[in-house]
């Protein structure tokens, strides 16, 4: 027999609590009233009378199980691996407000009763308890009996109560997904989930999406991922609203400064073009609505927008911001460049978003209000110059970003200032993606030591713990280590910044050990630097470029370098191992392909260049040039640290890439000559000097 949530939640109260429960207090606990309750009841002696149980009723006192202690246990068992689901009162409560907002007809109690198989008694309560949160979104739920329920207010605010309601109960990546028109990755947090999608129509979402991504991409704005997913979802629902009748009032004059702003041009387009999709008439106040959006957009603040704060007034606000921090913190970070420059950029469209009552979505304020609690505090605290300046309260979801800004650069400056850690890079080869990340990492942490550039596949746990190594920072997942190992991208994102700071808390404050090098002759010296020498020279004399190369997919490039370099009985070899490094995952740059693996049947360090006929999709983007790292299998630190400087110099040299895109082969081979001659006037200064 299924066993619906309600009565498991009823049987497993009386078990638990093995003493009278009245009705009174189980309708408490679930929210619901003491006749939905009774009704239940039923089942649940029914259920109880199968498991040879009895519900013994008794007048003031309740209700209690009577039974064995081998019986309960029986019963415990079964209701935890049987039942129906039944909705939550939150989630109750999620659907009852997702069909008020999506119905223009009033509603009877009783069809919601029927859909969420309760009392009308509790759908009453429910919108109770709604109706605090409707009020705060400026709308009126009105109850007219013998009609029904249905909610009153201005268009802007039942949009923005919409929107409010599907942010804050659905992830955006389900949003996301329906406008990739990928529903079958759409993953529901509850059975609600589906109630709040069904507020936007997919059909409707989708052309949007398409209408306003030809128009920035025709005009070259650019627009967030969260903007940009954020616009289409009010457009899509101002669309529906449109489509029924229902049009959005902005005052005149409000209006009339809205269009001198170069932001309306953009929007008066993109109306154009919904307007030709769905042939429909786009009202000049939609093209407004639009225009207040793209202002709120985080990364398109300019000075001069509808708050006319320029940079200077923001740089005071910011400043101000700063120092209440470290004055709270008592963490010094007035000297941070990038947090003042990000705080700035942050408070311009902070400021419009509040200005112009755009609702504010943060999708980290639940995860910073339960992990970061110290931070939001802190941040409060320092909102209040802005706040003064404002002259409003900052909802929570701006105190959150103010928090994420402020709390990143003082847990970084905290841990600096404790101690300096050890570490190992490392990545399949040791030669690719490794650099790229060592080479974020020295610009993310100033208290990381690199001490060395490791092959994840081949590291001498023995060697590097004697050597004082804190952990051990890898692109891909290490079995069987011995030493603490924290797993990111090669391109660091702020999760992977996270985590490598949660690594650094784990660790005692001191020092666990100094990284030292023995004290080198010169004749030890000399032979070194003879080693670094050899190896750049083998990198210069071994350079091939190969341009207007035709193949079809990753798998032909590999085995086009494999035949192209060796001879034919070998090149199999070189092609397997190129494969195999493929298979972990696709190294790409700004468009850039690195094709790079350790092989046996490599004798020298080898670099090159191909130019691809047309060009190749790997990780959703279109590839047309491929840089080839390639080193024996044997090779030695000192020779993958040198084929990782051409790894290291693309993210640190922004004309590197157009080089390799578009230079000649002399162009590039110029380039490599640049760029070893600098690393070895580097190397030698560090070898000789110690």
């Amino acid at each position: 027999m299924k066993i619906n949530e309600r009565s498991k939640f009823i049987i497993n109260e009386l078990i638990k609590r093995n003493t009278y429960v009245t009705a009174s207090e189980i309708a408490d606990l679930l929210q619901v009233s003491i006749k939905t309750v009774t009704r239940q009841l039923v089942n649940v002696e029914k259920i109880l009378n199968e498991n040879d149980l009895i519900l013994e009723r008794k007048t003031s006192k309740g209700m209690q199980i009577i039974g064995t202690e081998e019986q309960r246990q029986k019963m415990l068992e079964q209701i935890q691996s049987n039942g129906l689901h039944e909705y939550s009162p939150v989630e109750r409560q999620n659907i009852v407000l997702s069909h008020l907002l999506k119905s223009q007809e009033p509603i009877k109690l009783l069809t919601l009763a029927k859909l969420l198989n309760v009392t009308e008694a509790t759908i009453s309560n429910d919108l109770d308890k709604l109706e605090t949160w409707i009020k705060k979104m400026n709308m009126n739920l009105v109850r007219k009996p013998g009609l029904g329920i249905y909610l009153e207010g201005l268009e802007k605010d039942i949009r923005k109560a919409i929107i409010s309601h599907i942010y804050k109960n659905l992830h955006e990546k389900n949003i996301l997904n329906v406008l990739n028109k990928q529903e079958k990755n759409i993953k529901l947090k509850s059975g609600t989930d589906k109630f709040l999608l069904d507020l936007v129509d997919k059909d409707i979402i989708q052309k949007v999406e398409k209408a306003i991504t030809t128009v920035v991409e025709r005009e070259n704005y650019n627009l967030s991922i969260n903007a940009f997913s954020g616009l289409v979802v009010h457009l899509t629902l101002a669309i529906q609203r449109l489509l029924k009748g229902e049009i959005i009032k902005i005052d005149t004059k409000f209006l009339t400064e809205l269009k001198k702003k170069k932001e309306f041009d953009l929007a008066f387009k993109i109306s154009e073009e919904i307007a030709k999709v769905f042939d429909i008439v786009v009202p000049e106040e939609e093209s407004g609505f639009i225009t207040m959006h793209l202002l709120g957009a985080r990364n398109n603040y300019q000075e001069g927008t509808i708050n006319n704060y320029d940079n200077f007034a923001l740089i005071k606000i910011a400043k101000k911001i700063i120092a209440i921090a470290q004055e709270e913190s008592g963490i010094f970070i007035a000297k941070k460049s990038k947090l003042l420059i990000g705080l700035v950029k942050h408070l311009g469209p902070a400021a419009t978003r509040i200005k112009l009552n755009l609702e504010i979505r943060n999708p980290l304020l639940n995860e910073m209000k339960e992990k970061y609690p110290q931070w939001m505090k802190l941040a409060k605290k320092a909102a209040k110059p802005l706040e003064e300046k404002l002259g409003v309260n900052l909802p929570e979801a701006e105190i959150a970003y103010l928090a994420m800004h402020l709390g990143s650069t003082l847990e970084d400056a905290s841990l600096q200032k404790a101690r300096k850690y050890n570490v190992l890079v490392a990545c399949p080869t040791g030669i690719g993606t490794s650099k790229l990340l060592a080479s974020q990492l020295k610009q993310k942490f100033t208290n990381l030591n690199i001490v060395a550039i490791v092959s994840a596949i081949n590291i001498n746990y023995e060697f590097y713990q004697n050597e004082g190594i804190d952990f051990i920072i890898s692109t891909v997942e290490i079995n069987e280590a011995t030493i603490p190992v924290v797993i990111v991208n090669f391109m660091l994102d702020d999760k992977d910044i996270d985590n490598i700071i949660h690594q650094m808390q784990l660790l005692p404050d001191e020092n666990s050990g100094e990284y030292h090098k023995d004290n080198k002759s010169l004749v030890e010296k000399l032979s070194e630097l003879n080693l670094f020498g050899f190896y750049i020279k083998s990198i210069l004399k071994n350079f091939f470029y190969q341009d207007m190369v035709n193949v079809n997919s990753k798998e032909e490039l590999c085995s086009f370098v494999s035949i192209y370099l060796l001879k034919e009985n070998i090149s199999q070899i070189l092609e397997a191992d190129l494969k195999s490094r493929e298979e972990k995952g696709s190294t790409i740059i700004k468009d850039l392909m690195l094709l790079h693996t350790k092989s046996k049947v490599i004798q020298n360090l080898t670099v090159g260049i191909i130019q691809l006929e047309k060009s190749l999709k790997v990780n959703e983007k279109e590839i047309s040039t491929v840089l080839i790292l390639l080193v024996p299998d044997k090779a030695d630190e000192k020779a993958l640290e040198t084929m990782g400087v051409l790894s290291e110099s693309i993210i640190e040299n922004t004309n590197l890439l157009d080089i390799l895109h578009q230079g000649s082969k002399a162009e590039i081979y110029l380039e490599l000559e640049k760029i070893y001659t600098n690393y070895f006037k580097k190397k030698y200064k560090k070898v000789m000097e110690g």
